[in-house]
């Protein structure tokens, strides 16, 4: 698709071919260059809101230690607003190559594809951990933590993406995630609709530990909260997660299902340093939200 865009760095950018469409927009590239791509929004999408969001987002991004370290962008940060004449049209972002969805690097069978071993997986954890901890550092929450958001190399360098919906606070206009997926959602927030909620970095860590369960246990979900699970990688039910009365800090399935024990690896499959604290899986939080 060829268009011309004005940045709002005095750049002008004009695209070529579409790499990815959503609901949302479309991913081009541009010309020139390799290391942006442009992010147009479809008709309709473009409105005020997200603009004045876009805005707060370039007037205070991140730090980004792996760009720094690795010349590897961790986090899609926005680079510029973008305009087609007058009018707000998207926003130029780093193009990331060879990366791919974080269920790669956990599926077993794909995970051999992408050339991840062990030592690569503990890799992608740490950089998750750190991509993250950047945006909470500077008051920004993800909302949508899922693997469909994070990509993973074969490096095992990690990159947050769709960051236009990640809950943005502009002095005291809150622009919120509008999204989410119940399998990294904690119990407070479940049934809830996002676009009324105020999220907070505890609730990333909720779906950050279930994601870093799933990356070092082979798939399988951190809270057992299944009316079935007959392999790792298959999705939890969606009516909601309710706590266990019994059994020290387990999960039960929604709607009075029993929901018992699963098959999963064996924790003495996993290194000495790992396997205790994947067995706690976050159990020292009990008196918090997520």
């Amino acid at each position: 698709m060829i268009a011309q865009f004005t940045g709002s760095d005095g750049q002008t950018y004009r695209t070529q071919t579409e790499l990815a469409r959503g609901g949302e927009g479309i991913i081009l590239t541009v010309a020139g260059r390799t290391d942006v791509v442009v992010k147009r929004y479809l008709d309709g999408q473009a409105t005020p809101e997200r603009a004045a969001k876009l805005r707060a987002m370039l007037a205070d991004p991140p730090r980004d230690e792996m760009r720094e370290r690795f010349k590897h962008a961790s986090i899609t940060w926005p680079l510029a607003m973008l305009h087609e004449g007058r009018r707000f049209a998207g926003f130029l972002m780093p193009r990331i190559d060879g990366g791919s969805s974080l269920l790669n690097a956990y599926n077993p069978r794909a995970r051999e594809f992408l050339g991840l071993d062990w030592s690569g997986q503990h890799h992608v954890a740490k950089n998750l951990c750190t991509a993250l901890h950047a945006l909470h550092l500077k008051g920004y929450v993800m909302g949508d933590v899922n693997q469909r958001n994070i990509l993973v190399t074969a490096r095992g360098l990690v990159t947050l993406v769709d960051t236009d919906s990640f809950q943005v606070r502009a002095g005291r206009t809150l622009y919120r995630c509008p999204v989410g997926v119940p399998e990294y959602t904690p119990r407070e927030l479940q049934g809830q609709r996002f676009d009324q909620v105020d999220r907070t970095p505890e609730h990333d860590r909720f779906g950050l530990v279930v994601l870093l369960f799933q990356l070092l246990m082979d798939g399988y979900h951190a809270v057992p909260a299944v009316e079935r699970l007959t392999g790792p990688l298959d999705r939890p039910r969606r009516e909601g997660i309710e706590p266990r009365r019994r059994g020290g800090g387990g999960w039960a399935a929604a709607a009075g299902r029993r929901a018992g024990p699963r098959p999963g690896v064996r924790l003495r499959a996993r290194p000495r340093r790992t396997a205790p604290r994947a067995g706690q899986r976050g159990q020292g939080g009990r008196g918090q939200p997520a």
